[in-house]
């Protein structure tokens, strides 16, 4: 199937599609009928015959590797779209509900990162690492304070083990060597890695 300039199907709400990934645009152009899988006020799954799923979504959603992004107004999809309301492509129109997407204005997503707008990777190289590292904090303390006291959340014996081996140092020791004392133990990620395998 070419997808190519044509009207809107009468009767629909019309939008413009504004980017479209390469797994979606191979959907559209299959030419298998589909349907509405799932609503959120601002994205939508569809799924073909064969079980194949294309995101379609409206800012501020963002782009995916199955996405349709497209301007849909002050439209909400959850007003407009129902499970298993019928998706068709209809010349340069996803159809689906109360909607007709125009696809010829989708530009191509590009999957790779534009990493020169990240200049923050290269005058700051630390600035990621950080969330890491305070997760893996956060992890061994909750560890700390479960082992020692029960718990953390409203226990009180855990709030004062966090005043006295953390909040009352202040500046006194290094990070490396406060979390030590702290903890009984090194900063690892053994404990980040026990709470993500138990989530």
């Amino acid at each position: 199937m070419r997808l190519t300039r044509a009207c809107a199907p009468p009767g629909l709400a019309a939008a413009a599609a504004v980017s479209v990934a390469p797994a979606a645009l191979a959907w559209l152009r299959s030419g298998r009928r589909g349907h509405v899988l799932h609503v959120f006020d601002r994205a939508a799954y569809l799924i073909d015959e064969r079980g194949e799923i294309l995101l379609l979504a409206a800012p501020p959603v963002g782009m995916g590797p199955f996405t349709l992004l497209a301007n849909f107004q002050d439209f909400r999809l959850a007003e407009g779209l129902s499970i298993d309301a019928p998706a068709w492509v209809r010349h340069d129109h996803l159809c689906v509900g109360e909607f007709s997407i125009r696809l010829d204005t989708a530009a191509p997503w590009r999957a790779a990162p534009d990493w020169a707008a990240k200049i923050h990777l290269s005058a700051a190289p630390v600035y990621y690492h950080n969330y890491l590292l305070g997760e893996m904090l956060a992890s061994q303390l909750h560890a700390t304070c479960t082992r020692e006291c029960g718990g953390l959340v409203g226990v009180a014996a855990a709030g004062q083990l966090l005043i006295d081996r953390i909040f009352k140092q202040g500046a006194l020791m290094r990070w490396d060597a406060l979390i030590e004392e702290a903890t009984g133990r090194p900063l690892s990620a053994r404990d980040f890695a026990d709470y993500l395998s138990e989530s």
